[in-house]
């Protein structure tokens, strides 16, 4: 059977030049919530489909004018290379509206991911995430590449903690 099911979450974290300016970057922290379902591989083959639907909200007490809320989807394949190693490649779809509106934006693009789950609750994993944001006022589109890697654990089946980085460019 497929893995499939509701997520929810919550993030905080803090960005250090939420302006991207070259010199003197404004930055926050902010507080982040989710929510979605998700489709995972169900391991009864190496290639499976998976599908996500998410929605997201965020809150920068620094900088008021960023708090958005988005939504997500995102269908993708994965692919099992050897029994807990794991790649994906999924393309997403995603509508974001923002507190300052010139800053809302439709996003496409597709992320690469590596899982590596060397045995126990502990796990590893790696992404290539390509998106090209268009928003409302050009200003405010881009095109990022971000890499980034993360260790988790899994504490019980509904809950997990992970550290990462993310460099983006």
């Amino acid at each position: 059977p497929a893995r499939a099911g509701w997520e929810a979450g919550a993030k905080a974290g803090y960005d250090s030049n939420l302006s991207r300016s070259i010199d003197d970057g404004e930055g926050s922290a902010y507080l982040s919530v989710q929510g979605g379902y998700v489709k995972g591989h169900s391991g009864e083959s190496r290639l499976d489909w998976t599908m996500g639907f998410f929605v997201e909200g965020a809150f920068y007490p620094s900088i008021a004018d960023i708090d958005y809320a988005s939504a997500t989807f995102s269908p993708g394949l994965a692919y099992i290379f050897h029994p807990g190693w794991t790649g994906a490649v999924t393309p997403f779809l995603q509508g974001k509206a923002v507190q300052d509106s010139d800053q809302s934006a439709l996003a496409f693009g597709v992320r690469v991911d590596f899982l590596q789950k060397p045995g126990g609750r502990a796990y590893l994993g790696e992404y290539y995430a390509y998106t090209d944001s268009r928003a409302s006022n050009d200003v405010y589109s881009y095109r990022e590449n971000a890499v980034g890697a993360y260790l988790g654990m899994r504490w019980s089946p509904g809950f997990f903690t992970e550290v990462g980085y993310e460099f983006s460019r």
